[in-house]
């Protein structure tokens, strides 16, 4: 693939996750309006429920379609692929239904709407795998974001009349149109290519590489899902309530919208950084400007959030959530650095380390399961079950570092780290003492407190010049490239 058609899928899927995020949020802060904590508990449980089987029950599709799918490749492979993948979301619908049984449990009332919703859910992102792995971005991004702005217009409609169920239907939607939509656009491509009489004849890939491949990439699969999918859920409705689900999933919310963007755009850039590791005179050095500008953006950011938290929660939500703030300020600091770890493993990937990632998930993932058991049996109630979540992503960040630093001999700015989080507290504790009031204050005390941040580093060189130049070079052939297709 030639590198503008690189930079544009890869930009057009950044837009494509941002788009998504922004649409549950403001679907779920709408309807937080119309039900009661319990109902929004459930609704969030049930989606919730949807997007960690899927994580866990997809067999690894998305990684082995991107490992095997792109590039040169003949009739017989592409049959080859479809035959394995079709075989693939057949195994994984079984194993989503035996899962959703399990977890939602056989007493629940929503288990039927809530194995239908996975079906639908399954077979969507099958397609969109498959139509990602063919390098087709824009179309899985206009689809989607269509897709997401219906559903959000006809849940402004139908949530206050029927609630609960008309949250569950505008996912329904979400799913179901992108399915439909996709499906034509796929079959479409498959079509041209299978019509194209000029199409290089490749190899099928060896089969054992195939099984070994999905092997790896299935228990990845699981893994990434009990570590970043927010596996507490089912711990926090069983031994808790509906409405715990609620304030946890508020709070996630809430952080999600102030962090989740500079974790995308971290993925989003060290995809294209692993793709041209080789081209770099000196990578490492690439990577520490990278790490520090997402540690001192988000460090700002999460530090901002935890001082203004109470403001931000009742400017969205009502005034029965107040309780996630506390959960808001012990979830952030595992968050923020999880955020950040998104360098480092873009860095081991590029490095060919990605085994090392696939053990540290190992580990953090014993490590989270451990301690949400631990808070569940001495009844920490959901401020334990957070601590755990927190924990196990600063886990994550440390593990990544230690293994940087003593296997790879990568370097990190400590002391740059250190001070920017000094300062970003200072210029916070600063514009708590001038009392904002009201969300457009609060905004602007944010974008001054911000401008003198980023002021200071700049002039204490806490940032270098060579590292701006360096990284403003990268991000412009980044951007002006990216619409080319």
């Amino acid at each position: 693939m030639r590198q503008e058609g690189l930079l544009s899928s890869t930009f057009f899927y950044f837009l494509n996750r941002v788009f998504l995020i922004l649409f549950s949020f403001l679907l779920g802060l709408y309807a937080s309006r119309f039900l009661t904590t319990s109902e929004y508990g459930t609704a969030q449980f049930i989606n919730w429920n949807t997007t960690f089987i899927w994580m866990i029950a997809n067999m690894g599709i998305p990684s082995v379609l991107n490992r095997f799918v792109p590039g040169s490749y003949g009739i017989k492979r592409f049959n080859q692929l479809l035959t394995h993948s079709f075989q693939l979301i057949c195994l994984a619908l079984l194993l989503a239904i035996v899962l959703t049984v399990v977890v939602t449990g056989t007493s629940d009332n929503y288990l039927p709407v809530t194995m239908a919703l996975m079906g639908v859910h399954l077979l969507n992102y099958f397609v969109v795998s498959w139509m990602q792995s063919m390098q087709l971005y824009r179309n899985v991004f206009l689809v989607q974001t269509v897709a997401s702005a219906s559903a959000l217009l006809i849940g402004y409609f139908i949530i206050p009349v029927y609630g609960l169920n008309g949250f569950i239907f505008c996912f329904f939607w979400l799913h179901t149109i992108g399915l439909l939509w996709l499906s034509f656009y796929f079959i479409k491509q498959v079509k041209q290519l299978k019509a194209n009489s000029d199409m290089p004849v490749a190899a099928e890939v060896d089969g054992k590489l195939l099984i070994r491949s999905t092997g790896y990439f299935a228990i990845s699969a699981v893994l990434s899902s009990i570590l970043w999918q927010r596996s507490e859920y089912y711990f926090i409705k069983r031994e808790l309530s509906e409405a715990s689900v609620a304030l946890y999933a508020v709070a996630f919310s809430v952080i999600s919208l102030a962090t989740e963007p500079f974790r995308l755009l971290t993925g989003t850039f060290t995809t294209y950084f692993a793709r041209h590791f080789n081209q770099e005179s000196d990578p490492s050095k690439m990577f520490t400007a990278m790490f520090k500008f997402i540690w001192m953006l988000t460090s700002f950011t999460s530090i901002f959030l935890w001082f203004f938290a109470d403001q931000i929660v009742l400017f969205f939500y009502p005034e029965e959530y107040i309780a996630s703030v506390s959960l808001i300020k012990i979830l952030l600091p595992g968050v923020f650095l999880g955020a950040c770890s998104y360098v480092v493993m873009g860095y081991h990937v590029a490095a060919g380390k990605a085994k090392f990632l696939l053990t540290q998930d190992s580990i953090v993932a014993i490590i989270l399961i451990g301690l949400v058991l631990f808070s569940v049996h001495f009844y920490l109630g959901i401020e334990g079950i957070a601590w755990a979540r927190s924990m196990a992503l600063g886990t994550t960040v440390a593990l990544g570092i230690a293994y940087s630093i003593w296997g790879m001999h990568l370097k990190f700015p400590f002391c740059s780290m250190l001070f920017s989080l000094l300062l970003s507290a200072g210029l916070m504790w600063l514009a708590v003492l001038l009392e904002p009031v009201g969300p457009v204050q609060l905004l602007f005390y944010g974008l001054v407190s911000f401008s003198c941040y980023v002021g200071v580093l700049i002039r204490l060189k806490v940032i270098t010049p060579s590292e701006l130049a360096q990284l403003k070079e990268k991000v412009s052939i980044f951007f002006k490239q990216s619409l080319l297709k």
